[in-house]
């Protein structure tokens, strides 16, 4: 708050601050301005205390038209870094007038206000968000005389702060106010102030139609039903030409084939563009929901400059995976699955993040930053906006960024830290001692001298009295993971998550986690090890930079925070926080989440979720659900789709007919594989290697030797069963696959050791594989002609190609437009196949790019078309595009790829994998929907289900299993066509 003026002299800045913009009724606009200019230089060299004191400033200058004032202010200020750690609205409302008198015109358009009785755009500058923006936008007089001259200046403000709804509805305001008259006005001001001149033609289009309205709506619909009763090149050609003279931006940019140069000039009308400088950021996402969630929220962070990686974990089940597992089809998106990940358990993101981070590391250069969420997160801005504000060097030092309170020892004195584990042990051995509880009271009842008076503490205890680990019942324990006590211990995990409390051993076993107190002494080397550090309460979704995550593994004091935070619930929630801030690092350390007092959050908090992205700089928020207006998401897709720029846009068209999905896409001894390894050499072995017998599996159910049969073999359900004729060796059963260069090897399912001679394990021989010529996949994109379809388009590509393969409805923001639309023709144009089409009952010439397979859905792929496709469409000759993949395809050289890394093979005719040196890395198999690639480096064994080509280069992925334990995406990308000749 802005001091009491009266109990201070004007000797200090604070107090010339106070005395500048006092709040006082009496004191008049010319008042503040004349202090304000007598003490320009004391005012200017110090920081206002809060954004009020500039607020005040502000309406009285903008009342008097005194923006010499508020610019030569926010200049002086701008020119220490050190105003970036004011609050939030100060620093937002210098930005602004930053941005204002970097404009010379500025300054002599808003000096006119005052005059013109303009106030409301003092509001409208000192805006801090957009909802704030628009709110003053629609307060507007236009009746004035220089009107005009102000919305331009709000247009390029707007332009500037990259506000897209407020760009939209300036713009708006501007052509429901002008005048024919006035036009020959607007090629000055939108110079003067930055603004792109191609958009002027469309904006004078847009007042003609305007002016000319009833007229010019009949004048559209017969042309749009000429186009519809003969639909030719000729008559969309009609439409295109009606839709550019009337301004009718929508048909234009999404349907008509255009030039580079008009497609910008429209761009320039639709949205705000972003600036080119940007950072690389790496999205790690944990997956807990369904798969069309999963895709949807990934369709919102797909960009040039992201790369993400989806830890499989939480719900997601076998059916859910194989239908997410489209997700894979974007180039720079990777899955994996570790074992048993547990929500709740201590390996929930130590397992699986930390392999990311290490890649992390290795694969980006020093401006690249690091971003933490979850399928319920979607992001406020756009990625490329994001990664923008990530190059900007003030980011860091934004207020509320920061945000992570004080942990246990900064609440409590040490003395108490240090009673606890006595205190504890007390209470529970009198629990299972005596069956009382007066110990537990006193340590966490409401008289606990350690907490705050309640019983909200006693009341989370749970108490197991059995000799058996029992499950936790009541309504304050639900979720969807289980979780159980131990025999004889107490559940305390309410302190684990709030307060670091290691009083509590939380072990993941087959989908339930464990709590079970733990030893005093441990809790004593815990408390040790804390204690020096600045332990915080954190949370788990965060941003940082190269400098956190290189100082994290680098640092060798990383393993006893690790180990000791490994006892906790939830441990990633505080550790993170607590390393940034116990290692200088919070400057490279971020919480990005628009924080909300309710859990999830819906349309009534949308005008606080974006005040907080705009003015805090916030970039994500969490657990935004439907509502009955859908207001929120819809709102969250606009801006995804702004952010994303206009340019060239691309439809994503599922085919009329779902085939039948996959039997498998996890590596797996499947009937197909079966079929491949009987008649393949074969070596049994012990796990030593010390007992050999070579053979086969036959045809007729045998294992033959050269000297006979020695077992009879059968396949099931996923497992191999051999009933060896030696008593020692017995029935075996197998499902484990491992695999090198040349060989695959069957593992036994059960425990191996020299009581059972070292059991079993089968070596196939690759190198006899069959790999004669057989078609993998087809692809027919005329399957589409004639079919009323829902076409999902935008200027992200990857986005319309996934979004088009989920069930999405409106629960997700993505940055893609749906419409209606029908294919009518195929042709050969001079740069490949066109196609004549109708979107949203608007004629539309696009360029065939491609197509994509996964799940049993085709879907084909399509950009605009321009100018040169236009020209050669009458002269081209209809056709039946179709994509056939077959092994004669497979021949050449590719790109294999997964999260940690890539490397280039070459697919031979004989089977082969190889280098680049021609050395045998692995073989390769086909059939019919897959492709199979054995014994590769850090895959083992692979099997890809999804295929897409696009410009003629193929791109299939599925999933790999390194070991027998781990499962992880991988995809295989041509490099070049093979030469079929």
């Amino acid at each position: 708050m802005i001091p009491d003026s009266s109990s201070m002299s004007l000797n200090t800045p604070d107090a010339i601050w106070a005395k500048v913009s006092s709040a006082d009724p009496n004191r008049s606009a010319d008042e503040i301005c004349q202090l304000a200019d007598e003490h320009f230089e004391d005012i200017a060299g110090t920081i206002p205390p809060d954004g009020a004191a500039l607020q005040v400033i502000i309406q009285a200058a903008c009342s008097l038209g005194r923006f010499d004032l508020l610019t030569r202010l926010a200049l002086r200020l701008a020119d220490k870094p050190e105003h970036w750690h004011v609050t939030k609205e100060t620093a937002s409302l210098l930005h602004h007038l930053t941005l204002i008198a970097e404009w010379p015109a500025a300054t002599t358009i808003l000096h006119k206000a005052s005059s013109d009785g303009h106030r409301g755009f003092a509001e409208i500058i000192s805006a801090t968000s957009e909802v704030r923006f628009l709110r003053a936008l629609d307060k507007i007089d236009i009746s004035s005389s220089t009107w005009l001259s102000h919305i331009v200046l709000l247009i390029a403000l707007a332009r500037q702060l990259r506000w897209h709804a407020g760009f939209r509805r300036a713009q708006y305001l501007l052509i429901c106010g002008i005048t024919p008259d006035r036009l020959a006005e607007l090629p000055q001001l939108w110079q003067a102030l930055d603004l792109p001149m191609t958009a002027l033609p469309s904006i004078k289009a847009h007042v003609s139609r305007k002016w000319r309205g009833p007229e010019l709506d009949e004048d559209w619909r017969r042309c749009l039903n000429i186009f519809r009763e003969d639909p030719t090149i000729e008559t969309a050609q009609v439409v295109w030409q009606t839709a550019d003279l009337h301004g009718r931006t929508g048909p234009l940019l999404v349907a008509a084939p255009l030039s580079g140069a008009a497609r910008s000039a429209l761009a320039g009308r639709m949205a705000a563009t972003i600036p080119a400088n940007a950072s690389p950021i790496w999205i790690y996402m944990t997956w807990r929901e369904g798969a069309d969630q999963l895709i949807g929220a990934v369709c919102g962070y797909l960009d040039v400059n992201s790369r993400i990686t989806i830890s499989v974990g939480g719900d997601g089940g076998s059916a859910d995976l194989q239908r997410a597992s489209a997700a894979l089809l974007a180039t720079r998106l990777y899955m994996f699955a570790r074992p048993v990940v547990t929500w709740g358990g201590a390996k929930l993101f130590f397992q699986n993040l930390l392999p990311v981070v290490e890649a992390f590391n290795e694969q980006t250069v020093g401006t690249a930053w690091l971003s933490i969420v979850c399928d319920r997160s979607f992001p406020l801005h756009g990625i490329a906006h994001f990664a923008h504000r990530l190059a900007d060097k003030h980011i860091m030092s934004r207020p509320g960024l920061l945000d992570a309170p004080h942990s246990w020892h900064r609440e409590w004195e040490d003395e108490i830290v240090q009673t606890l584990p006595a205190r504890l042990s007390s209470a529970l051995n009198e629990l299972f001692s005596r069956g009382t509880a007066k110990h537990l009271i006193d340590l966490v009842g409401p008289d606990s001298s350690y907490f705050p008076p309640n019983d909200f503490r006693l009341n989370q205890c749970h108490v197991n009295f059995g000799g058996s680990p029992r499950a936790v019942q009541g309504e304050k324990r639900f979720a969807a993971q289980s979780y159980a006590i131990s025999a004889y211990n107490v559940d305390f995990r309410w302190m684990s998550v709030a307060r670091l409390a290691e009083f509590v051993d939380v072990g993941t076993e087959v989908g339930t986690t464990f709590a079970r107190a733990l030893h005093p002494w441990i809790v004593e080397w815990i408390h040790e090890t804390l204690k020096p550090l600045n332990t915080r309460i954190g949370e788990p979704f965060f941003v940082a930079d190269r400098r956190y995550t290189m100082h994290l593994l680098a640092n060798p004091d990383r393993f006893r925070l690790f180990a000791a935070m490994s006892f906790g619930m939830g441990p990633e929630m505080n550790f993170f926080d607590t390393y940034a801030w116990s290692n200088d690092l919070v400057d490279h350390f971020l919480h990005l989440f628009a924080r909300q007092p309710m859990e999830e959050v819906d349309s009534k908090l949308l005008d606080a979720v974006l005040e907080d992205a705009d003015s805090t700089g916030h970039q994500y928020v969490r657990k935004a659900v439907r509502d009955p207006y859908d207001q929120l998401l819809n709102t969250l897709a606009r801006r995804l789709i702004d952010d994303a720029g206009w340019s060239d846009i691309y439809w994503a068209i599922p085919g009329p007919k779902v085939t039948t999905m996959p039997d498998q896409i996890l590596p797996a001894l499947d009937a197909h594989l079966m079929d491949v390894l009987v008649g393949l050499p074969l070596v049994v072995r012990d796990l030593l290697g010390r007992r050999v017998q070579k053979g086969s599996l036959t045809p007729d159910g045998e294992v033959r030797g050269p000297e006979g049969t020695y077992g009879r073999w059968r396949y099931a359900e996923g497992w191999l069963l051999i009933d060896f004729d030696d008593p020692q060796l017995g029935t075996k059963r197998y499902t484990g696959i491992g695999a090198n260069a040349t060989t695959l090897t069957l593992v036994p399912d059960e425990i191996v050791d020299v009581y059972n001679g070292w059991s079993a394990f089968l070596d196939f021989d690759l190198a006899a594989i069959d790999v004669s010529e057989r078609i993998i996949v087809q692809l027919n994109p005329d399957t589409i002609i004639g079919h009323d379809l829902l076409w999902i388009g935008g200027t992200q590509q990857e986005a319309c190609l996934l979004a088009a393969f989920a069930d999405l409805g409106r629960s997700v923001p993505t940055p893609t437009l749906r419409y209606a639309g029908r294919a009518l023709e195929f042709r050969s144009g001079s740069r490949g196949s066109l196609l004549l089409a109708t979107v949203n009952g608007w004629p539309a010439l696009l360029r065939l790019r491609g197509a994509a397979h996964a799940n049993g859905r085709t879907v084909i792929q399509t950009s605009s078309a321009d100018d040169e496709d236009h020209e050669s469409w009458a002269s081209a000759q209809g056709i039946q595009p179709s994509y056939t993949l077959s092994t004669l395809d497979l021949r050449g050289r590719w790109k294999a790829e997964t999260f940690s890394g890539q490397h280039l093979i070459e697919l031979r005719n004989d089977g082969s994998i190889r280098d680049e040196e021609g050395v045998v890395l692995g073989r390769w198999l086909a059939r019919e929907g897959s492709l199979t690639l054995v014994g590769l480096d850090k895959l083992r064994i692979a099997v890809a289900t999804q295929f897409q080509v696009f410009d003629g280069l193929w791109r299939l992925t599925g999933w790999a299993r390194p070991n027998l334990q781990e499962t992880l995406s991988f995809s295989l990308s041509q490099i070049q066509r093979p030469d079929r000749e």
